[in-house]
């Protein structure tokens, strides 16, 4: 077995600062205090994962409706521009739709199509 190096093995400790652990009952905080920021941490990524998960569905679905009109040439890149303005110029101010993205969101769809598997709604 090797000896304490504090180069090497450094722990960080979960005590929280100014705690007085000489009174009782500090260390059930202090393990209670832990498993509520892990508990919290891992509910955040999965809320994280969840929106990403929901944009991609977005920018799929988006990208098949234009790829659907453009197919049957009911649209052409002036409309898509058109829409891009339009987009851009609402007053919820959504953003990220540009001509050029909307066009990678076509892109998207037409190299991962939507298939019964993979809708959701």
């Amino acid at each position: 077995m090797s000896d304490y190096n504090p180069k090497i093995h450094h722990r960080g400790s979960m005590r929280p600062r100014g705690y007085d652990y000489s009174r009782p009952g500090y260390y059930f905080v202090t393990i209670c205090l832990h498993d509520i920021r892990c508990t919290s941490a891992t509910a955040r990524q999965k809320a994280f994962r969840a929106a990403d998960a929901a944009l991609v569905g977005l920018y799929r679905n988006i990208g098949g409706y234009i790829a659907e009109r453009v197919a049957r040439a009911e649209w052409g890149e002036r409309t898509v521009e058109s829409l891009a303005d339009y987009l851009s110029i609402r007053p919820q101010g959504i953003k990220g739709f540009s001509a050029k993205n909307l066009w990678r969101m076509r892109q998207f769809y037409v190299y991962m199509p939507i298939t019964k598997s993979s809708q959701r709604c």
